[in-house]
């Protein structure tokens, strides 16, 4: 909230900041923690951070001051108050995230993206936004305007677009994995240009071809590409899909 710029990949393990009574953590493994450290104090005035995690970046893995754990793809942010405070607990993301809530009736979870709201009612959800908002309930119930949603549907705004939605396919991200099910290549390079920070042009190729399955995300770009068995040439952080 000062304006300072701190780079997790090259901060020791360990508390990185203190604002708002609330200390910053970057624990062992890596995770970010927000811990409060005097419940009894006074309440200042809210402070907000931002993170972000820029394409070619892993996923990071944070806890909020209340408790709720945040997982965060690439090229994806998030902006959120140091500690909470008030009658809501509201943050707001760009890219995709995946929130597991600690419910509070009192203080209700809402997440901000573009122009929709989606509020937790005893959830966890995935939402992505990186072209239209597409939020999927893994657990509990969210609300966005006036939907409400129960496990495995999916909503694209405040439009309900799917039921029973393959859950481990939408949350594969999260896990390290990507996951094909009868996609396009143009949406597969998406997703990979995401990861290894690449930019994708085609040559001879249209993008409708369809693929299928799960690959591990630890792999180099070159074996991924080579199990998807795709040619291609690549030249700094530029790649061309070749025929």
């Amino acid at each position: 909230s000062d304006g300072r710029k701190i780079y997790l990949d090259s901060v020791r393990n360990g508390t990185i900041a203190i604002q708002n009574n609330t200390a910053i953590i970057k624990n062992a493994e890596g995770k970010l923690e927000y811990n409060v450290s005097d419940l009894t104090a006074d309440v200042p005035p809210l402070a907000y951070n931002t993170l972000t995690n820029p394409r070619g970046s892993k996923l990071i893995d944070m806890l909020l001051s209340d408790g709720s754990h945040v997982w965060l793809n690439a090229e994806s942010s998030i902006t959120f108050p140091v500690a909470f405070a008030g009658n809501e607990r509201r943050v707001t993301i760009t890219g995709e995230a995946y929130f597991e809530v600690k419910h509070d009736d009192k203080m209700p979870f809402r997440v901000n993206v573009g122009k929709i709201l989606i509020e937790d009612l005893g959830t966890e959800f995935n939402v992505n936004s990186y072209e239209a908002v597409v939020t999927t309930l893994v657990k509990g119930k969210v609300q966005i305007g006036s939907l409400l949603l129960a496990p495995g549907d999916q909503a694209a705004g405040e439009k309900l677009v799917a039921k029973n939605v393959d859950l481990n396919a939408v949350t594969a991200w999260k896990t390290g994995w990507f996951e094909f099910q009868n996609m396009k290549l143009s949406e597969v390079m998406k997703q990979i240009s995401r990861w290894y920070d690449v930019d994708v042009t085609y040559e001879g190729k249209s993008g409708d071809e369809r693929f299928g399955g799960r690959i591990n995300k630890d792999l180099a770009l070159s074996e991924v590409m080579r199990t998807l068995n795709i040619k291609y040439k690549a030249e700094g952080k530029k790649l061309t899909v070749t025929e």
